[in-house]
């Protein structure tokens, strides 16, 4: 139960789900967003009050709304922005990437994002392609966003060992 008053909010987890919820400062019920994603990662709340939502999918699972956004990828990691209410206003889709681990806001507004990937990540979701090939075991995801989710520019950091993998992200005052 998702809700601490008098009210009844319950999601039973039949398979590795993410739970999202919004609480007033007064610890008050708002909302909670349930997500078919075995590697939810971080939750990030802007000034404006949206929050950003980091999610994993590997290439058996469904993502954001019950399609998958990446058919033709091993995985998906995934940007989700909500509102001050929890409505979905837009979602961000890394194709072949493992998981989005990190999200950061910068003052005007642009999101940047790490994960990780085991293969080749499209930094361009539309129809066309922008192919970034990892070079042996995990490496470093790393993009921007604009406000509105559009990718702004990504890459892969890669290193010399296995599991490469960004834990944080800071952003400064430009």
């Amino acid at each position: 139960d998702f809700d601490p008053g008098e009210g009844t909010t319950s999601h039973r987890a039949e398979k590795a789900r993410a739970f999202v919820s919004r609480y007033s400062e007064h610890g008050e019920f708002r909302w909670v967003r349930v997500f078919e994603a075995p590697y939810p990662a971080r939750v990030m709340t802007d000034r404006e009050g949206s929050t950003y939502i980091g999610l994993g999918y590997p290439s058996d699972s469904w993502g954001v709304g019950g399609t998958d956004a990446c058919p033709d990828a091993d995985g998906c990691g995934q940007i989700v922005k909500v509102d001050h209410d929890g409505n979905t206003l837009w979602t961000t889709a890394f194709c072949g990437a493992e998981a989005s681990n990190t999200i950061a806001s910068a003052a005007n507004g642009n999101i940047f994002v790490t994960g990780f990937t085991l293969g080749s990540v499209d930094f361009d979701p539309g129809p066309g392609r922008d192919l970034r090939q990892a070079e042996g075991g995990n490496e470093i995801l790393m993009s921007s966003l604009t406000p509105d989710g559009t990718i702004r520019w990504g890459g892969l950091i890669t290193g010399p060992g296995y599991l490469d993998e960004a834990m944080d992200i800071t952003v400064g005052p430009e």
